[in-house]
């Protein structure tokens, strides 16, 4: 997997630590998958992958997980990681840098396609000079020119984009219907994908729904449901004054907040 390095980390408080913590924030940017997870178990697997001694990673995880003192009010308070047990560390700003970076991205193909465009428009208005226009576009757009003088203009069909779902899916739809926006990907694959490998996509999203139905918005968070699944798959049972109350059925809880489940949900006894 390939994941972009910004040169204006050059530039950043990071590059004023100590070596190792460098060393260590860069193998993490290096091992982060789509999501932002970095799948190391411990310290000394950290170690190891930055070629650092445990005692150097301890410090540097250390460092990455608190806030950053030398530039405050950064996104996090500046911090860079954060533990996901079970799993790894989760990179905080991993989903910013990539949508930066396929803005970038978007724009570069921008630029290339009105080049492209311009130089056919170019062959097309001197025509007579044949050379000149081999030499200034590909094989390909030659070809274009040719056909276009055989050939009706032809309108382009656009294709609609398939939408691709995933196992994500249902749950950031159950927060975009109680809060109208949408969660932050890799958080809420980070802490989902544990418990929806161990219970099923059935228990997960049901609890998930019902979590969402009783959680203000400012109080919602993925590793807080993590923290309480037990609570909301109906498996423990409610403390006084959190979650739903005793006496009312985890499906009752989901009708009044809108939600039919598909499949047959358990009660809470």
């Amino acid at each position: 997997m390939y994941n972009k390095l910004w040169t204006k980390i050059l530039d950043s408080s990071i590059w004023l630590e100590p070596p190792h913590v460098r060393l260590v924030w860069i193998t993490f940017l290096a091992m982060q998958d789509q999501d932002g997870t970095v799948a190391l178990s411990g310290i000394g697997n950290v170690a190891a992958r930055a070629r650092v001694s445990e005692a150097e990673a301890e410090e540097a995880v250390r460092c990455l997980e608190s806030p950053d003192a030398r530039n405050p009010g950064q996104d996090h308070d500046g911090r860079r990681i954060e533990r996901v047990p079970g799993v790894g560390w989760l990179v905080l700003n991993a989903e910013k840098y990539r949508e930066i970076a396929k803005a970038e991205s978007n724009r570069a193909a921008t630029r290339d396609r009105v080049r492209r465009y311009r130089e056919k428009k170019a062959c097309n208005a001197n025509v007579t000079d044949v050379t000149k226009c081999l030499t200034s576009v590909s094989v390909s757009g030659a070809v274009a020119v040719a056909d276009k003088k055989k050939k009706k203009k032809e309108i382009a069909v656009v294709k609609p984009r398939r939408t691709v779902e995933t196992w994500l899916t249902p749950f950031f739809q159950a927060w975009e219907r109680a809060y109208g926006g949408k969660p932050a990907g890799g958080k809420l694959a980070a802490y989902l994908r544990p418990l929806y490998d161990q219970h099923g996509t059935n228990k997960v999203q049901y609890a998930w729904e019902a979590y969402l139905s009783q959680t203000d918005a400012q109080h919602a968070s993925p590793s807080r449901f993590s923290e309480t699944f037990g609570r909301w798959s109906g498996d423990v049972a409610p403390k006084e004054g959190n979650g739903y109350d005793r006496e009312e059925k985890p499906r009752s809880i989901l009708e009044k907040w809108g939600v039919v489940p598909s499949r047959s949900l358990p009660n809470a006894k």
